[in-house]
């Protein structure tokens, strides 16, 4: 008999184990399918109030009056800014204070409008959060930051995470020193010594930040700048008429141009150079950049070009000069990245010769080395050097912080955590100006929705602590 009560309590246990489980995954579909379609109502809002506002106080106005609809506290500033107020849900003890951040511009329509939907589907379906503040702010020009005219009271005693929908995934603490270089020196046009003129274009290139590594991102200023330092290398006599290029500092340059008069005893082999750069520049970047153009054609001749010389200097600063990782922890470029740089914009009106270098770099020894070799490489060639610094270092000052709160847990075990930042960021000019905050970013992929609600989720409601009855 007590045999056949242990088997019969055997079963029953199992069979309740089973039906405890099977509900467990049924309630956590649940939870997901909900997440997922308020996230997806979200997301088509957000999206179209950005793709379709006329300016930043017009996507503000439009994102605003969709959230006071949805039943949430908001509050704009100077026009721009919006701070959506989620208040602690009644089981919750007032300990968890945050703010999520993200940041948009009408090139970012799209990744935007997915980090806002997100994190605000997230919260609306939560069980428990304390006090917590979504920030949807404009990004202009690269790195000024509508966070600007949000005023300090609303940052005090608060964590602040920045969200970011992006193809490269990781979580951050730190980001590194930024400062710009600017490269010159005087030139004067004549009368060009050649008797065909030519302008060379590369456009259509993504404008991507240039502290993302992700890809091998082509850069139209070496492109054009190697091209013609190769034909002249093959006798062809180059004068540069104009060099210019188009995009915001903190990113690669899009586009570029250069105008460049020959000798006619030089056409043919100089078309042929082009032809062949032209097959095989598209070959390497039109799957990354598929609106990328390489074109070239013979223009009316200039009455006045830079000679030989200047322009020798010009394309010979180029090529000395390091574009892309400059410094890693080991030998031959491996290890982590302790240094990089991008010339970001070159420009050859009224009589000067100028060329601008973003550099990004983890600590100031290594920043020190870049500002050296620059300088050094410019002085050799008679240009004259003058900086700018953009960021402050952001430190990983909260490591313990951070890792006890369970951020790396975010976006799964298999992400990069504790990431060096290279890339311009609303965290490090926020770092920079309340430096008693706790700052972190985390870049997540929409693709996997699912897997990223559940862990902003889970991050939300385990730093939340359930309020005593």
């Amino acid at each position: 008999m007590k045999k056949y009560f242990k088997i019969t309590m055997s079963i029953l246990m199992s069979a309740i184990l089973v039906i405890s489980l099977a509900s467990c995954n049924s309630s956590e579909k649940d939870i997901d399918a909900k997440i997922k379609n308020t996230v997806d109502a979200y997301y088509e809002n957000m999206k179209n109030s950005i793709d379709e506002g006329d300016s930043y106080s017009d996507i503000a106005s439009r994102i605003k009056k969709y959230l006071d609809r949805e039943g949430f506290k908001t509050r704009v500033f100077s026009k721009e800014s919006i701070v959506v107020y989620v208040n602690r849900k009644e089981n919750s003890a007032n300990n968890e204070k945050r703010i999520f951040n993200i940041s948009f511009s009408k090139e970012t329509a799209k990744g935007s409008g997915q980090a806002i939907a997100t994190i605000l589907g997230v919260l609306k379906n939560s069980e428990k959060n304390g006090d917590i503040k979504v920030m949807i702010t404009p990004v202009r020009d690269g790195y000024k930051y509508g966070l600007e005219s949000i005023p300090k009271k609303e940052f005090a005693g608060y964590d602040f995470i920045n969200l970011i929908s992006s193809k490269d995934t990781g979580t951050a603490i730190s980001s590194p020193k930024t400062e710009v270089f600017k490269i010159s020196k005087k030139a004067v046009k004549n009368k060009p010594k050649g008797e065909i003129a030519y302008r060379i274009g590369i456009k259509g290139l993504m404008k991507e930040d240039s502290g993302n590594r992700s890809e091998k991102h082509a850069n139209p200023i070496t492109n054009l700048g190697g091209i013609l330092l190769r034909a002249k290398n093959a006798d062809i006599n180059i004068e540069i008429v104009n060099f210019s290029s188009t995009g915001d500092i903190s990113k690669y340059p899009y586009e570029g141009f250069v105008e460049v008069v020959i000798e006619k005893g030089s056409q043919e082999k100089f078309e042929e150079r082009l032809k062949n750069a032209k097959e095989d520049f598209l070959k390497k970047n039109k799957k990354l950049n598929p609106d990328v153009t390489f074109d070239y054609e013979q223009i009316e001749m200039p009455k006045k070009a830079y000679s030989y010389g200047a322009t020798m200097d010009i394309l010979s600063l180029i090529y000395t000069l390091e574009d892309g990782i400059f410094m890693t922890t080991e030998r031959d470029y491996k290890g982590d990245i302790e240094a990089l740089d991008t010339i970001a914009n070159i420009r050859t009106e009224n009589n000067k010769l100028e060329l601008s270098i973003m550099a990004r770099a983890v600590s100031d020894e290594a920043m020190d080395s870049m500002r050296e070799n620059f300088k050094m490489t410019s002085g050799i060639l008679g240009f004259s050097m003058q900086s700018e610094e953009r960021a402050t270092t952001w430190k990983k000052k909260s490591e313990e912080y951070w890792k006890k709160s369970g951020i790396y847990d975010v976006l799964g075990k298999n992400t990069d955590q504790n990431k060096e930042l290279f890339v311009e960021s609303p965290g490090s000019y926020v770092a920079g100006k309340y430096t008693d905050l706790n700052v972190a970013e985390v870049r997540f992929n929409f693709d996997k929705l699912k897997d990223v609600a559940r862990g902003l989720k889970k991050f939300v409601e385990e730093n939340t602590k359930t309020k005593d009855k």
